[in-house]
């Protein structure tokens, strides 16, 4: 279905935190963090551990597809590119591919699965880039292509398109439903390969899910940390594990992570801190129930990349 992908203005988000009586200790918070002696490049783990970036050379005379190496099939029309001033794209083109399955993957890619203000399940995330030279191609207004979502189990007809964008506010990345003209669902295919199918005439960010609604009343949270702990060397996560969903927290303040989306009280959950500091590790997973207004401080212990690397493969 031919959808409009252009999106409105995000609103700006204003944060309450409540007090309850998940509060375990009050953070020795730190703010001159720019003076902080045990300041640690935590981005290169990240970036050195994120899921790689594929690269295919196509020609736009005719219709082809190109397989990830997870599996995602992505069929594309002939003479599907324009530049950004509207000129029709001739000769190769290079399309770059990222594919996040596993909960891994997303955490490593600070893939949050989350829309303005609640969190969505997924069944697979892929980025799609395509340039000719050093240029930015753009698809075909009148053209679209199909994203094919490999599937373990026989697929359903639950599953919906999302678009990614950043934040204003947090400059991560959520999610924005494609409703216009009615929901673009994932149609399911056997053969060849189990798959969920989307029809989509958007490139970038796009997202194989749907709504994960809890029961409970729903509210924001924050998550804080202390010591040596900052926003400048710890990244905070919340996994939901009877989905495959993963929230990513903002860092407000220096010791500080608000939620700037909503979770329904009664929701297990584990929060997830990857933190390093004069080029040691430090982690904790803790495992909570979310309650209304939740405030959590951490404790975080030395570990190893590769223990870490194990606990987010065990999710």
């Amino acid at each position: 279905m031919k959808s409009n992908y252009s999106l409105l203005p995000l609103l700006a988000f204003v944060i309450t935190f409540f007090i309850s009586c998940n509060k375990d200790k009050v953070p020795a918070t730190n703010p001159d963090i720019s003076n902080d002696p045990n300041q640690g490049d935590i981005n290169s783990f990240f970036s050195s551990n994120s899921a790689p970036l594929q690269g295919f050379t196509v020609s736009t005379a005719s219709a082809t597809s190109i397989v990830g190496t997870k599996g995602t099939t992505i069929n594309i029309p002939a003479l599907a590119f324009k530049t950004k001033s509207g000129t029709q794209v001739l000769g190769q083109v290079v399309i770059k591919l990222t594919e996040l399955y596993s909960k891994r993957d997303l955490i490593l890619n600070k893939a949050q699965t989350t829309t303005k203000d609640d969190i969505l399940q997924t069944k697979g995330i892929v980025n799609i880039a395509v340039n000719q030279g050093e240029e930015m191609l753009i698809l075909d207004a009148a053209k679209t292509i199909t994203v094919n979502y490999p599937a373990s189990v026989t697929p359903g007809t639950d599953m919906f398109a999302f678009y990614g964008k950043k934040d204003l506010v947090s400059q991560n990345l959520i999610w924005v439903p494609d409703t216009v003209g009615g929901p673009n669902y994932a149609g399911p295919v056997i053969n060849p390969v189990m798959s969920y199918s989307l029809v989509s005439d958007s490139l970038n960010w796009i997202n194989c899910g749907k709504f994960n609604i809890g029961g409970g009343v729903k509210s924001t949270f924050t998550i804080t940390v202390h010591g040596n702990y900052n926003r400048t060397n710890t990244e905070i996560f919340v996994y939901f594990p009877s989905y495959k969903s993963i929230a990513y927290l903002y860092k407000g303040e220096a010791q500080a992570y608000p939620s700037l989306y909503r979770v329904a009280a009664g929701t297990n959950c584990s929060i997830i801190a990857i933190s390093k500091i004069n080029g040691k590790f430090y982690s904790s997973k803790t495992d909570v129930v979310m309650s209304i207004g939740m405030l959590k401080d951490l404790d975080l212990t030395e570990t190893t990349e590769a223990n870490i690397l194990a606990m987010l493969d065990a999710l």
